[in-house]
């Protein structure tokens, strides 16, 4: 139950109690507050008995009153607590998903860095290093070195696709393979015209 923290002392109380004596006003006024304040009904008799019937009605209202506004006061307080929270609730939801937001941008940030980084790793070899290094794999050719480094330096070390190049050994390695494979070609023993037709005329005969 709601208590009553305050109520209203109407003019006609004052009126129905200026007429007794001190003694039954005090008592009466006694029993008001404690009507009020902590549900007690009195037990009068007489003069007493006759004023109360005149103010308990009156009471009544007040107390009643004053019951549905402690009540409706709680339940507007809990309905802003409610909605304050509800609102804490969707602020803090809100800044989550700023924070994962964040969080992604984050990686996405940390992951281009990665590779800008890695990509600014590279230092472009000089003709030196490219002559060193095809001696190392036993290809000892300066020329055929002069002619790759001028290629790539000339296209800022930058492959066909435009892509910065990482490993300029293992593209040095893939230049010899594929010109050797082409060299190999070449020296390869190309038939004669009367080869072919000997060749031809043998199918035929075989058939």
């Amino acid at each position: 139950m709601n208590k009553i923290e305050s109520f209203s002392f109407f003019r006609s109380y004052h009126e129905a109690l200026k007429e007794l004596c001190d003694r039954d006003k005090k008592a009466l006024l006694v029993a008001i507050v404690n009507y009020v304040f902590d549900d007690i009904t009195p037990d009068f008799k007489g003069n007493r008995k006759c004023v109360w019937a005149l103010i308990e009605p009156t009471l009544k209202v007040s107390k009643s009153k004053a019951s549905n506004a402690r009540k409706k006061s709680n339940e507007n307080q809990n309905e802003i607590k409610l909605k304050s929270n509800q609102k804490h609730n969707s602020n803090f939801d809100l800044l989550r998903i700023k924070d994962k937001e964040k969080d992604k941008d984050k990686g996405i940030k940390e992951c281009e860095r990665n590779i800008k980084e890695k990509s600014t790793d590279f230092t472009p070899p000089t003709l030196a290093d490219i002559i060193n290094f095809s001696k190392s794999i036993n290809f000892d050719d300066d020329e055929y070195c002069e002619r790759f480094y001028n290629h790539y330096q000339s296209t800022g070390w930058v492959n066909g696709a435009g892509i910065k190049i990482q490993d300029w050994k293992l593209l040095f390695k893939n230049w010899v393979k594929k010109d050797r494979l082409k060299e190999q070609e070449m020296v390869k023993p190309q038939k004669s015209k009367i080869d072919i037709v000997f060749d031809k005329f043998m199918e035929e005969d075989d058939d």
